[in-house]
Order: structure tokens, then C-alpha cells, then sequence
């Protein structure tokens, strides 16, 4: 990577825009920033943030159409912390404790009824949602019966998650506590997720050690990679340090979560003095075209895309990142494309992405069921309801509703489960009114709400939430050797490969930075 660099960087949700951050950041301590000469960041939407969006009303309150919360637990996490501090947005932030309802109280809804989770060792004895089994028996058998899993039965020693949790913990834990939660975080099927890719650490522990709750004590197996400046980051955070203190679970930010691709956004235009950066959005990518003639040096590409004016331009640059998720890309790779490349890419870019609708529902002056006071609640699979789940906003985060007198909950539709739960399979054919017409019926049957609400936010995520089957690491892995075989110059992150929550996707992004400033 001798050669003056041009990059181009597709998508400008959370993993683009921090790709870009930590890109600069890196260039500068390593003192390379002469080696690039431009970065253009390239958004298809009319806003940054990608599935970070929050509707912000001119009384001042705001619905979040995409994640409500940020978790502040594990390196991952931490590193979010950091970048909302270096950013300037510590003043801004709302957080949940875990002394809170909403950071001790979570439901499962199933057989009708809402069953309180139990989350605390004076709660062991209390039963499994809709089960006879109590906390307490599963636990007993993680730690006294169960034996070592045997990977050998699967393929790339990667067992379905609902499979792991059941011979860990018993049917029952899998079926009463994991089933709805791998929907709430994945709207995907517990049956057909990879433990490795979910649940990676833990399946390592459970190899090395026997068990799972035994192992939690135990240090890491593989320990987090990490860039040379990270320490110093963590060392440096007194916001971390403050939600270490107040033991913060989750958090976001009093003028919502989409300020921080928004202050990323600002960052990189505010501190473009050399003009390397340069952010285009309503620019939507036609085709990548990646021409390979033997050597590292030689390897160069071009983008095409139709501009906010509708004029078709092409882009030549040394180096692509996706930060769009795998079957978009797939989209816009032209039927040109090397086939060793094409190859490479093949099991990657089939991965599956589900559907899920968000609906905001604001009520004001409601008189709350007790339920309302938690988290939230979510589904069973086999329980029929029509909504994965619904977030209890204004108990997450009531110093946002408590001067409006407003109560908003946010309803979550589709997954895997989508055709099922809208009744139709054609995602474009769905409207708003139908998803809101759902959320209302669920809310009125589950929690008994029957009164007017005062205002309905509503967006529909056609791509929505990949789902990691069985093999999804070792394919990434393989697919992103190849491509370095290969001397393909197209880097991949976001939700589609290294985890689907925030943390991963803002972690991943400055991780590929790392490499690729190393690599220079």
C-alpha cells in the first residue's frame, strides 16, 4: 500500500461514520495522514445515522424509530462511552442504573400472561415464565450436571444457540427465557442462530471450564484485539469511570440517539482543515466496479453513483468499505465483478437480513399499568402475538417524558416472523397504518391500554436485522482472507458480519481503521 490512497466509504449510518473518525484519529498518531489524500463518505438517505433515527417533535420530545438504548457492558461497550465523550455529548446523557425498575424489571410474555424475568438471587426460586422449573434448578444443572457440549455433531463446531442454552440449562430455560430474548435482539429464531457468533465468548468458556456460570469469573479465553490507542481512551474516561461508579446498564441521549451520528458527522466536517474528508448524503451507489491486474498497487476501483441532482458520476479510488449491510452490497456488484472475487464474497452477501417494523406509540396523562414500570416486555415465538415486543420508553428514561406528562412505548414487528405477524409476505405492500393499527391492538390486549393515543410514530426497516446462522464467523473470516489473497481493496463492516448491536458495529469500524492504517 505504497500509493497515495483514495478511499470511498458506503453508508453513512454509525459503522461509516465512525470508520471515518477512527480513520483520521489513526492517521494522525501514526503520522501517515500524508498517505491518504481523500476520504468520501457516501449516504444514500437524507439524514446520517442510518437505523440510528429519531423523530424529534417541536414540543421538544422525541419518538426513536431504530435502538432506544446503548448497553454499557463489556470493552465494546466501552469504547462507545469514549467516543460520546470525546465527542462532546457527557453533558447530554440519560442513563438507566441498575438499581432502576427499568434495569431490574423485564417481562416475557407467553400463556397470556406477563411473567416478571427473575434477575436477582433472592429471585432463584421464583419459576421460569411459563414453566414449573425455577431459576435456581437451571442453574444447578449448568453447574452440576450438564456435561461439556460436544461440538463434534455440528459443522464448524458452531451449535444452533437454542441448542447450547438446552443442554446447558434445560429445554425450559431455552424455551421460556431465550426464545424471546434472541427476538427482542436479533428478531431472529434462537433454533437457527450461531452460538459462536452471539455467544462466542461463552461457548469458549464452556469448553475450557465445564460451564457456564462457573466460567464467569474466569478470565477471558480470547481476549478482545485492540488498537494501540484504546488504553489510553479507557484510562482517560471519566464518563466511563462515572458509569462504572453509578453501575449504569444502558444509556442514550436527552436530544435522542441519533445525535451521535450526527455529532460524528459535524466532527469530521468541523475538523477538515486538509480537506480530505468530504460527505455527500442523498447519493445513492449503482455499482462497484473492482478492477484486479495482479499486483497490491496496480488494484483500483470504480463507484458509480447517481447524485442528489440525478447525475450519474463515477468515482475512482484505491480502496472501497461497505458499511452497507451484505445483500445491498450485493446489489450493486455488476455482473463484471472477477469471479474469484465474486467467489469470495458468495456466502457472505446471501446472508439473510428480516424485516421489523418500529412503532412509537405516546399516550399523555395515562394512568400506567404496573407492568409499564420496567424495561419492557417480549414475545414468545409460539405464543401468536403479532408484536416481537415492546420497549417501555418512558420508564427507560423518564426525565425525557416527565415534563410533557407523556408515556411512549415503542412496539417492535416482524423478524423472521414478519409475513406471520402482518399477514402479508411483501414487505413494499405493508403501510404504516397497518403496523400502527397491530401496535394498538397488542397494546389494548396485552396491557389493557385502550385509551387514544396522542401521537404514533411509525418507520418500517425493509432490510432490518441480519441473521447469524451456524458458520456466520468462519464465513466472514473466510471471505475477508480471501479477499486480502486476492488483493481485493474492498474492506467490510457493519451489522451484517461482526454483531448487530451498536457497540459492535461502532467497535468493528475502528477496528478495520486499525488495520487498515497498519497496513499503509
Amino acid at each position: 500500500m505504497s500509493q497515495l490512497k483514495r478511499l470511498v466509504v458506503i453508508g453513512g449510518g454509525l459503522s461509516g461514520l465512525a470508520y471515518v473518525h477512527y480513520l483520521r484519529n489513526f492517521l494522525l498518531a501514526a503520522k501517515k495522514t500524508h498517505l491518504v489524500e481523500k476520504i468520501i463518505l457516501l449516504e444514500s438517505n437524507n439524514y446520517m445515522g442510518g437505523s440510528i433515527k429519531t423523530h424529534k417533535f417541536e414540543d421538544g420530545l422525541f419518538h426513536e424509530l431504530g435502538p432506544r438504548s446503548i448497553r454499557c457492558v463489556g470493552v465494546k461497550a466501552q469504547n462507545t462511552v469514549t467516543l460520546a465523550e470525546q465527542l462532546g455529548l457527557a453533558d447530554s446523557i440519560v442513563k438507566i442504573d441498575a438499581t432502576s425498575s427499568a434495569g431490574r424489571q423485564r417481562y416475557i410474555y407467553r400463556s397470556g400472561k406477563l411473567h416478571l424475568v427473575p434477575s436477582s438471587i433472592g429471585q432463584m426460586l421464583k419459576r421460569l415464565p411459563g414453566t414449573n422449573k425455577t431459576l435456581l434448578g437451571a442453574i444447578i444443572r449448568d453447574v452440576f450436571s450438564a456435561k461439556k457440549m460436544n461440538l463434534d455433531q455440528y459443522p464448524d463446531r458452531d451449535p444452533p444457540l437454542y441448542d447450547f442454552i438446552a443442554h446447558r440449562f434445560g429445554v425450559e430455560a431455552a424455551e421460556s427465557l431465550l426464545d424471546p430474548v434472541i427476538r427482542g435482539i436479533t428478531a431472529g429464531d434462537a433454533r437457527k442462530m450461531s452460538t459462536r457468533a452471539l455467544f462466542g465468548e461463552i461457548l469458549d468458556k464452556e469448553q475450557a471450564y465445564g460451564s457456564v456460570i462457573g466460567s464467569m469469573a474466569k478470565p477471558p479465553i480470547n481476549k478482545t484485539v485492540h488498537d494501540d490507542l484504546f488504553a489510553n481512551d479507557i484510562l482517560l474516561s471519566k464518563l466511563l469511570d462515572k458509569f462504572q461508579k453509578e453501575r449504569v446498564s444502558s444509556w442514550n441521549l436527552s436530544t435522542g440517539l441519533q445525535t451521535l451520528p450526527q455529532r460524528l458527522s459535524d466532527s469530521l466536517i468541523n475538523t477538515n482543515e486538509d480537506k480530505v474528508v468530504e460527505i455527500y448524503n442523498q447519493t445513492r451507489v449503482q455499482a462497484i466496479k473492482i478492477n484486479t491486474k495482479g499486483g497490491e498497487d496496480s488494484t483500483s476501483c470504480t463507484v458509480s453513483i447517481k447524485t442528489v441532482d440525478g447525475d450519474d458520476v463515477e468515482i475512482d479510488c484505491h480502496h472501497v468499505v461497505s458499511a452497507i449491510p451484505s445483500c445491498d452490497l450485493a446489489k450493486i456488484l455488476p455482473e463484471s465483478t472477477p469471479a474469484q472475487t465474486r467467489n469470495a464474497l458468495m456466502n457472505i452477501i446471501s446472508t439473510k437480513h428480516v424485516p421489523v417494523g418500529c412503532v412509537t406509540v405516546e399516550y399523555r396523562d395515562l394512568k400506567e399499568p404496573k407492568a409499564l414500570n420496567s424495561f419492557g416486555f417480549l414475545t414468545h415465538s409460539k405464543e401468536g402475538s403479532r408484536i416481537l415486543g415492546i420497549s417501555f420508553d418512558s420508564s427507560m428514561f423518564p426525565e425525557i417524558d416527565r415534563p410533557h406528562k407523556s408515556t411512549r412505548m415503542t412496539c417492535m414487528i416482524g423478524g423472521a416472523w414478519f409475513k406471520d405477524m402482518t399477514g402479508c409476505s411483501d414487505v413494499n405492500k405493508v403501510t404504516d397504518a397497518h403496523l400502527e393499527q397491530i401496535s394498538l391492538d397488542e397494546i389494548g390486549k396485552i396491557l389493557k391500554i385502550t385509551s387514544e393515543p396522542h401521537r404514533m410514530t411509525t418507520c418500517l426497516w425493509k432490510t432490518g436485522i441480519a441473521q447469524y446462522e451456524p458458520g456466520h464467523g468462519q464465513r466472514v473470516q473466510m471471505a475477508r482472507k480471501e479477499l486480502e489473497t486476492l488483493h481485493v481493496p474492498l474492506t467490510l463492516i457493519g451489522q451484517s458480519y461482526d454483531g448487530v448491536a451498536v457497540n459492535d458495529v461502532v467497535f468493528g469500524a475502528r477496528m478495520a481503521a486499525d488495520r487498515f492504517v497498519k497496513a499503509l
